[in-house]
């Protein structure tokens, strides 16, 4: 989250030490016909400017001019192409491989990797400058226009250039329609699109749950063939009994879609179109805990489509978008609900005797949770043991503490703030009349609520006093001293847990989410975040964001991502 002001100072201080050849700022910039241009192309990611550093198209005598004969993207599996990258065309004509990337993703992950690895084999006539071959980099959109997602169809690209960015854009053509697949491969293709529902909780297999398959074409035969085969995908599990005859009265017999005792499950018609790819819209009943996660309600029907791979030989490979068949019932019942927390919210909870946290915790892209519970007797004010200040110091800042060969630990900031410093105790007195490295901005200090405090469980114990200096660049001039006694805001953290501690199933990625309520919701409370990775605590205490009256959510995207082994912490303070 705090990755991009790191990045950017990094690439500055490059451009200001690079050599005479290069700019020796990134905002160099030249009057065109066209209005001021910015001399450098931006990469994403950023990179070593002195050894990275390209022109942008507005710089250049002449623009590149992609070759005839160059590949092309392959089709989207989803039917739509999108997509923005940024194409580096060396002094030769060749892509840049390295400096090639996209800026943007989206759901079809495997048409941006296959796009971007065509485009690093594209050839162009070179950008000129000064008559001199250079290189330079420019902004390529890709798209499309809509596909009839039913039948067999094919794209053709059209490159288009513009001023500033370049635009390939596909057009769908639609060729014969092809032979349906054999009934043993549609039979294949429905099993994995049930595996796919039971495994996304749209489907939630109970024998105690009667379940109807809804065939289009009502042939009985098939129906039966149907049923004795989905009851081994949804009632495989080892917490059913082993036996498939223990509970036959689990899917319903043929014509169940004319009772009302069954919860039914089209299977539609299968589309066939090209390269092996398939497109179903299944149906159903009652859609227990959707969408998975914190905003999870219970619906009535739901309508998906599904895209599914068929290879001549394997296993099928199929994904749903889930569409809930939301009532005018269900809005109404869902506003009043709405309601209902916010005015509990309002309610005067001055005197708890207990607190009840609840933390619901997954990783993006999973489709199951996992719940943490703790109970509050009390809960730490920051009004009563937290260094306070009406005004947010400016400069550097660094703390200092008498005692030796301990891991210390303090926090400050802005609770108004999304986050809290972490700022390392350094061994030794604070500074005073000495120069230091650590400037202070130039502007006024900003008006805000200034906090500092310490947390008995962050490193180890502080049993010394502890200065927290900012420096004006000459001296300490402003300090606060943190007695340990006084200061501590609270002694452990209130709940905790780790990266590996979730089920499998949970954490499918390595980007943690996760939604913390309390029970009731105490005035003013201050939930706060420690994470510690890879042995490490990070240098942010991070203040989640409020969803709801009783809700507060963390869902910011680390590019690292979370290994196993991050442990989280939750504090919860009243301010």
């Amino acid at each position: 989250m705090h990755r991009f002001p790191i990045v950017f100072a990094v690439l500055t201080a490059s451009f200001f030490a690079a050599s005479p050849g290069l700019a020796q700022s990134p905002f160099d910039s030249i009057d065109t016909p066209h209005g001021r241009c910015g001399l450098w192309a931006a990469i994403p990611g950023g990179g070593d400017l002195r050894r990275d550093a390209a022109y942008n198209r507005c710089a250049l005598d002449r623009a590149p001019t992609l070759l005839d004969g160059v590949p092309m993207p392959p089709a989207p599996r989803y039917g739509a192409a999108i997509g923005q990258f940024t194409i580096i065309v060396n002094p030769d004509g060749t892509v840049d491989p390295r400096l090639t990337r996209a800026w943007t993703s989206g759901t079809d992950t495997v048409f941006h990797r296959q796009a971007l690895e065509t485009i690093r084999r594209w050839r162009f006539e070179p950008g000129l400058r000064g008559g001199t071959p250079v290189r330079s980099g420019f902004m390529l959109h890709i798209k499309s226009g809509p596909r009839n997602d039913t039948l067999p169809s094919r794209l053709e690209w059209t490159y288009r250039r513009g001023l500033e960015e370049d635009t390939l854009f596909g057009t769908w053509t639609t060729e014969a329609p092809l032979p349906p697949f054999a009934p043993e491969q549609v039979d294949s293709i429905y099993m994995a699109m049930l595996r796919r529902l039971v495994k996304m909780k749209v489907i939630v297999p109970d024998v105690l749950d009667r379940r109807c398959l809804v065939l289009e074409s009502g042939d009985s035969a098939a129906h039966a063939r149907l049923t004795w085969r989905a009851y081994g995908v949804l009632y495989s599990s080892d917490v059913y009994s082993s036996d498939l005859r223990s509970h036959p009265s689990a899917l319903a017999p043929y014509g169940c879609e004319r009772s009302t005792d069954a919860a039914r499950i089209v299977l539609p018609r299968v589309h066939r179109t090209e390269n092996g790819r398939v497109v179903l819209y299944p149906s159903g009943d009652w859609l227990p805990d959707w969408p998975p996660g914190f905003e999870g309600r219970t619906y009535r029907a739901w309508s998906a489509r599904c895209v599914a791979d068929v290879p001549d030989h394997g296993e099928v490979s199929i994904d749903c978008f889930i569409m809930p068949s939301l009532s005018q019932r269900d809005l109404g019942r869902w506003e009043r609900e709405r309601e209902r927390k916010a005015a509990a919210a309002e309610t005067d909870v001055a005197d708890i005797d207990s607190l009840l946290v609840t933390v619901v915790a997954m990783t993006r892209g999973a489709y199951q949770t996992d719940t943490l519970h703790a109970v509050l007797r009390s809960l730490p004010r920051l009004s009563m043991a937290a260094v306070r200040d009406s005004v947010q110091p400016c400069g550097g800042w660094a703390a200092y503490s008498p005692q030796k060969g301990s891991e210390l630990y303090v926090l400050q900031g802005s609770p108004s703030d999304m986050e809290l410093r972490i700022v390392e105790v350094r061994h030794g007195p604070a500074p005073r009349g000495e120069r230091t490295s650590l400037l202070c901005d130039p502007q006024e200090p900003r008006r805000a609520d200034f906090v500092a405090f310490l947390l008995g469980d962050l490193g180890d114990r502080a049993r010394a006093p502890i200065t927290l200096c900012f420096s004006n660049g000459l001296r300490c001039s402003t300090s606060y001293v943190l007695d340990p006694n006084r200061h501590t805001l609270a002694e452990r953290s209130h709940l905790a847990f780790r990266l590996s501690d979730l089920r499998e199933d949970t954490r499918v990625g390595d980007q943690l989410v996760f939604r913390i309520y309390t029970d009731p919701v105490p005035p003013d409370l201050l939930p706060l975040i420690v994470f510690r990775v890879n042995g490490r605590w990070r240098m942010w205490a991070t203040i989640p964001r409020k969803v709801a009256p009783d809700a507060w959510e963390y869902d910011t995207i680390w590019g690292e991502g979370y290994p196993p082994d991050t442990e989280v912490r939750l504090y919860l303070i009243e301010r």
